[in-house]
C-alpha cells in the first residue's frame, strides 16, 4: 500500500471558475427524447457549461488563481511553486504553468510545473504541492486544475459529448506549524490506458487522415483527435478499486467514516458515485454532487464540488476525504484537515 503523510500544510482557499456558456443535456440533438431522460437519470448531468473556441484552460485558472489570491491578500512574492495540472494545455510547446507564472505577475523564481492528468489530478497535484513546499524557501504553492474538454470531445459523439464540461480551478496552500497531517493514497494501473484516450500524438503520428471523422456505431462519430471513453471499463474500475482505496486511507490514518466531515468524490457518473457510495456506507448528506449542473470536468471536479455545494456550509475546521479516479488509469485518496478555507462563490468567464 502507497500511502503516505505531510504535516504542516494546510489549504487556505479554492476558488474556480466556469465559462458562462450553459448547455443543456435536453437540448441536444444527437439524443431524442426517451435518450435524453434516460442519458440524465443515469449519469445525473443535465447541463455542462462549454468554452467558446478562443477560452483555453488557463484563463479559466488565471481567473481563480486572481479570486482567491486578491481576496486572501496573498502576496505574490511569497508563491514559489506554480503547479497546472491538466489534459488540455495551451500549448504542446511552452509549458502552461511557465505562461501564467508571467500572466500572474508571479516571481522568476517560482518553480513552474505541468502535470497532465486528468481525474485524479487534484489528488496528485495537492501530494506534489505539498511536498514541493515543505522543501521550499517560500511559504506558500499555487495549484491549478482543469480542462476544456468539450474541445476534443466530438459533438456528433452521444457517448462523450453529453458527459463533459470546463472548468479551472485554483487552491492555495502554505505552510503551517500544525502537529496535523495529510494522508494520501496513490495508484495506477497504465495497463488499462486504452479505457480513456486520445488516439493522435507522437506514437501515431498526425495526418490529414487524422481529421476525418469515423463512425464507430449509431450516433458515435470521431476523429483521432477526439476523445473516447469505454464506460463499462471505466464504470467496473471504479467501484472495485475506490471503496478499497477509501478503506485502506482510513485504516492508514487511524479514522472512521465518522470522522469525516464530507466525503468529495470524482463527479464522473451518478450511478457509478452512488455504488461507491452505498458499498462504503456513506450518508447522503455527507456526500455532495456537482455533476447536475456542471458535468465531468475532469480535474477540477473535486475543487468545483467543494467550492459549489459547501460555500459557507464548512466551519472552523473540518476533515475532509477527497477521491480522484479515471484517466491513466489512476486513482487517489486523500484525508486533509482544512481550517477556516476560504472558498468563492463559483465564478464565470469567458475571453
Amino acid at each position: 500500500m502507497n500511502a503516505l503523510k505531510i504535516n504542516q500544510i494546510n489549504i487556505k482557499g479554492i476558488s474556480v471558475c466556469v465559462p458562462k456558456n450553459e448547455e443543456s443535456n435536453y437540448d441536444l440533438s444527437i439524443l431524442n427524447d426517451d435518450e435524453k431522460e434516460q442519458l440524465i437519470n443515469t449519469t445525473g448531468i443535465s447541463k455542462r457549461r462549454i468554452s467558446n473556441p478562443s477560452t483555453c484552460t488557463s484563463d479559466l485558472c488565471k481567473v481563480a488563481a486572481e479570486d482567491v489570491i486578491g481576496n486572501m491578500n496573498i502576496e505574490k512574492k511569497d508563491i514559489g511553486i506554480l503547479i497546472m495540472v491538466s489534459q488540455t494545455f495551451d500549448y504542446i510547446i511552452p509549458s502552461t504553468s511557465n505562461y501564467l507564472q508571467y500572466e500572474l505577475g508571479l516571481g522568476q523564481d517560482t518553480i513552474c510545473i505541468d502535470v497532465n492528468m486528468g481525474c485524479a489530478g487534484y489528488i496528485y497535484g495537492l501530494y506534489l504541492a505539498s511536498n514541493l513546499l515543505k522543501n521550499s524557501s517560500k511559504g506558500t504553492a499555487l495549484l491549478l486544475c482543469g480542462d476544456t474538454i468539450s474541445k476534443v470531445v466530438s459533438k456528433t459523439d452521444r457517448s462523450t459529448y453529453p458527459l463533459f464540461g470546463d472548468a479551472g480551478s485554483a487552491t492555495i496552500l502554505e505552510k503551517k506549524d500544525s502537529s496535523d497531517y495529510f494522508y494520501y493514497l496513490l495508484k495506477s494501473d497504465g495497463s488499462k490506458n486504452d479505457a480513456i484516450k486520445i488516439k493522435s500524438g507522437f506514437r501515431n503520428g498526425f495526418s490529414r487522415d487524422s481529421f476525418d471523422l469515423n463512425n464507430y456505431g449509431e450516433g458515435i462519430n470521431r476523429n483521432d483527435f477526439n476523445l473516447f471513453l469505454n464506460g463499462v471499463d471505466v464504470f467496473n474500475f471504479s467501484i472495485r478499486e475506490v471503496p478499497k482505496a477509501v478503506n485502506e486511507l482510513l485504516v492508514f490514518a487511524n479514522k472512521c467514516i465518522g470522522d469525516i466531515d464530507y466525503f468529495i468524490f470524482h463527479q464522473a457518473n451518478k450511478i457509478m458515485n452512488e455504488m461507491i457510495r452505498k458499498k462504503l456506507k456513506l450518508p447522503e448528506e455527507k456526500v455532495p454532487y456537482s455533476l447536475g449542473n456542471y458535468g465531468n470536468t475532469s480535474s477540477a471536479t473535486i475543487p468545483l464540488t467543494i467550492v459549489s455545494n459547501l460555500n459557507g456550509k464548512l466551519g472552523y475546521e473540518n476533515t475532509l476525504l477527497l477521491s480522484g479516479f479515471g484517466v491513466g488509469l489512476s486513482w487517489g485518496t486523500s484525508i486533509i484537515k482544512v481550517n477556516n478555507l476560504y472558498t468563492s462563490n463559483v465564478l464565470e468567464c469567458d475571453k
